[in-house]
């Protein structure tokens, strides 16, 4: 299984572990004091254009409840769609676990 952490803060932060056997994710966040988390989360994944080390990830939160978990976090600074594009950037040879993730 991949991993790759994102940066954050105190207050913010999350994870994202790819299955190597199949095309689902876990992803894991933290807004203010709220942990949200998903698994078995499919998701399609889509190189940007003009880059060789940066991807668009989509999960598809439909068969979870990620998203209504996360609106129950009530922070003014994230809401539910925050994730439905994750900006994947990477370096040639870099280690999974220094990938950044960011909300798109």
């Amino acid at each position: 299984m991949g991993a790759f952490g994102c940066r954050g803060s105190n207050r913010y932060g999350g994870r994202l572990d790819f299955d190597e056997d199949k095309q689902v994710l876990r992803i894991s966040a933290t807004v203010g004091s709220c942990g949200v988390s998903a698994s078995d989360v499919p998701y399609t994944i889509t190189p940007i254009p003009g880059s060789n080390y940066e991807y668009w990830v989509q999960p598809d939160y439909s068969s979870t409840d990620f998203k209504v978990r996360l609106a129950a976090c009530r922070d003014p600074s994230i809401n539910a769609d925050f994730f439905d594009s994750l900006h994947v950037k990477s370096n040639k040879g870099v280690l999974m676990s220094d990938i950044t993730i960011n909300g798109g």
